[in-house]
């Protein structure tokens, strides 16, 4: 499962950062490439050098099968497929699930895409998985799957 969701979590972050910034991730589908290997490596790469962030367990031939189960064609992981949001909760079951990868990416990379800094997000997150969001915490979830790409894009 680990596999799966550093997959996922770089696949988001590449339709994020074409959405959101309008460019394309350097050995990412959208820079033109038959699959997203490469870049998936070089997400890999980051991630093994964030401390704590991959378990204790994770080797090279871990990072290896995991690179392995993105180039399937029959697993819903394939690195030569590119994913949205919506297609994250379909597959997933879970409206939060694109906000989880989408943290774990900026855990990986430092920033969220256009620099975004997701520090109170991950805190409000943690909190409320673990039922201790405090009196002082106000939060809104807003459901934006129902909104058309366009708008997101445009502002609206």
């Amino acid at each position: 499962m680990p596999g799966l969701l550093l997959i996922d979590a770089y696949r988001l972050r590449v339709e994020d950062t074409y959405v959101m910034e309008g460019d394309f991730m350097e050995g990412s589908i959208y820079a033109g490439n038959t699959d997203g290997l490469r870049g998936f490596q070089n997400f890999l790469r980051r991630a093994a050098t964030v401390s704590g962030l991959l378990p204790p367990w994770w080797n090279n031939e871990k990072k290896a099968a995991c690179e392995q189960l993105g180039m399937d064609t029959s697993q819903w992981s394939d690195l030569r497929c590119a994913v949205e949001k919506h297609d994250i909760i379909e597959q997933y079951g879970d409206p939060q699930f694109p906000m989880q990868l989408r943290m774990l990416a900026q855990a990986v990379y430092g920033r969220g895409p256009g620099g975004s800094d997701g520090t109170a997000m991950r805190k409000m997150m943690a909190s409320m998985e673990t039922g201790k969001v405090g009196a002082d915490t106000q939060g809104i979830m807003l459901d934006l799957t129902t909104m058309g790409e366009s708008n997101i894009r445009d502002g609206n």
